[in-house]
């Protein structure tokens, strides 16, 4: 989106030289300046028709970008599955067929674009043409000097350039309300819904939860949780049991506030979490998924993502009671040691 800011500055600088020399035509002879603005017009439309079929053609061909993009990702996430399913074939197969079709949306619109083009530089050939003529009438029915003539002559290439550096300047507004766009449409909550919070604070949470009659779907049309209400008191301890896709999951998910729930509501300590700022919520509330995500960097570092404040006791604490101690312990810099991407592997 940066660029657009040098390409004005750039092109608007020769936009306003070729102008002056247009008006220079203009006081040495009003017919030849007529017919280049009338070419000009021309022009000027057919460049615009190409950039606004590339700019469109340029929507899909991120949209599918974006697509291979985001499966090459899953593929190197799960990797492990793919080969313990031997189907790495298929998949295989699948992001070729990714890969073709994006190849192809990208040679389509460089068709398009070629046969714009095609038709533009002809169309100057034309206009060019048409100029020499128009000055050779004008020069030989005494209505032009021939030095005037030579003048215009020698800068009829301004057509071109004033034309091209508006070309140029018009593509790139294109992409940059294209750019714009996609990036407001996360901005301005109207494509990807943005997380709310309220502005309520509970300095010490308790810890007593309830479900309120509490009905959720991903989907409008398949309910996860129907008026589901239950009540859970500090001191505790609860266990949900039920088969994969009962709702477990999003029990918890709709209580840090991960998903908004459709009807109902869910209290902490009696109040309403919509009525609550995000620490508070996600601040006394931790969930410890079955595949935790582990990130390149040190064993420490992991750690401080989770309290930055965290003093040694805590750290040593904390993996004491997880039963990790013992192992962190074996390696090479014990709590400094860099673990890959997910736990991959560790470096000394």
């Amino acid at each position: 989106m940066s660029e657009i800011f040098n390409t004005i500055n750039r092109n608007l600088t020769r936009i306003i030289a070729d102008i002056g020399i247009f008006i220079v035509i203009l006081i040495i002879n009003k017919i030849a300046f007529l017919y280049l603005v009338f070419m000009l017009f021309i022009y000027y439309f057919i460049e615009r028709k190409r950039v606004c079929i590339k700019t469109e053609n340029d929507k899909v061909i991120r949209k599918k970008s974006e697509k291979v993009s985001g499966f090459i990702g899953e593929l190197v996430r799960g990797v492990r599955d793919l080969k313990m399913l031997n189907a790495e074939d298929s998949f295989t197969r699948q992001l070729d067929d990714e890969v073709i079709d994006l190849n192809k949306a990208r040679y389509l619109q460089g068709s398009k674009d070629r046969e714009y083009i095609l038709i533009r530089d002809s169309f100057l050939n034309f206009s060019d043409t048409g100029l020499i003529f128009l000055l050779v009438f004008l020069i030989s029915s005494h209505q032009l000097e021939l030095t005037s003539g030579l003048v215009i002559y020698n800068y009829m290439g301004k057509l071109t350039s004033i034309v091209s550096s508006f070309s140029t300047l018009l593509e790139k507004v294109k992409d940059f309300d294209l750019s714009a766009s996609r990036i407001f449409s996360i901005m301005d909550d109207q494509v990807f819904k943005k997380e709310s919070f309220g502005d309520q604070k509970i300095e010490k949470v308790k810890g007593n939860f309830e479900f309120k009659e509490v009905t959720f779907s991903y989907q409008d049309h398949k309910k996860v949780l129907d008026q589901l209400s239950f009540k859970i008191n500090c001191n505790t301890t609860t266990a949900f049991v039920g088969k994969s896709g009962a709702g477990k999951s999003t029990i918890f998910n709709l209580l840090c506030k991960m998903y908004d729930y459709n009807q109902g509501l869910i209290t902490i300590d009696g109040v309403d979490i919509k009525q609550l700022d995000k620490d508070t919520i996600r601040g006394n509330i931790t969930i410890i998924s079955q595949n935790p995500y582990i990130f390149h960097m040190s064993i420490r570092k992991n750690l401080e993502l989770v309290k930055s404040d965290m003093t040694e006791k805590e750290m040593k604490e904390a993996c004491r009671i997880a039963c990790l101690d013992e192992f962190i312990n074996t390696l090479p810099d014990s709590y400094d040691t860099i673990v890959g991407e997910g736990g991959t592997s560790f470096e000394k």
